[in-house]
């Protein structure tokens, strides 16, 4: 519903009120297609159905506005809602109360040490919010966000907080092989020494490595 009277017709003029909406909503005996709109000099808001029903929204006076969720085809004034309120009378809702107002009636704070946000239905003091601290920090962001980058850092990376990461970590598995060379490497070289008459253990161990091309092709 626009005010042409007042503030004209173009694209920048604003509504002053819009019919349906989330708390005025059609009536439930009405259809949802209006064949005519009708507005009284006093601000009263008619339509008419495709099926010739009519239905009014009355104008509603200050501190009220016009309730549309009733069985009847025409409203009824109910109170504003707690934290909003309308000084002037019409069929629009009433519209929340201003920052350091609070309640129906919008009443001013009693002082500046309270809380009282847009639309507030009741003044509440600071004091009686709790300061919660946060008892773990936010992890840092890391500097670099380039993926490869990320992946380097992180392959020669040894994280022991859980078995999860120490297992997949590909530090881990290329400790575990340079571990498992050393062993080899010291068995090849204790069996050649204090096992010099058992050649073929020794050879045979040889043939192997040179197969799986572990060391150096088993020498």
């Amino acid at each position: 519903m626009y005010d042409i009277e007042s503030d004209g017709f173009s694209s920048n003029v604003q509504p002053i009120s819009i019919y349906p909406n989330s708390q005025q909503q059609i009536f439930s005996k009405s259809k949802v297609f209006f064949i005519r709109l009708m507005c009284s000099i006093s601000g009263d808001f008619i339509t008419l159905d495709s099926l010739g029903s009519p239905s009014a929204v009355f104008s509603s006076p200050a501190g009220s506005f016009p309730d549309t969720n009733v069985r009847l085809f025409r409203s009824v004034s109910v109170p504003c809602i707690r934290g909003t309120n309308r000084d002037y009378a019409g069929i629009e809702l009433c519209i929340p109360c201003p920052h350091g107002t609070f309640s129906s009636g919008c009443q001013t704070c009693n002082s500046n040490a309270s809380f009282c946000p847009f639309g507030s239905v009741e003044e509440l003091p600071y004091s009686t919010f709790q300061s919660i601290d946060q008892v773990q920090e936010y992890p840092d962001s890391p500097e670099s966000t380039v993926f490869d980058d990320i992946l380097l850092l992180n392959m020669f990376m040894l994280n022991w907080q859980s078995s999860h990461c120490a297992l997949v970590s590909p530090m881990t598995w290329v400790l575990v092989f340079i571990v498992f060379g050393i062993i080899v490497a010291l068995t090849l070289v204790i069996s050649e020494v204090h096992c010099s008459n058992q050649r073929n253990i020794h050879n045979r161990i040889k043939r192997i490595l040179k197969k799986m091309d572990l060391i150096g092709e088993g020498e």
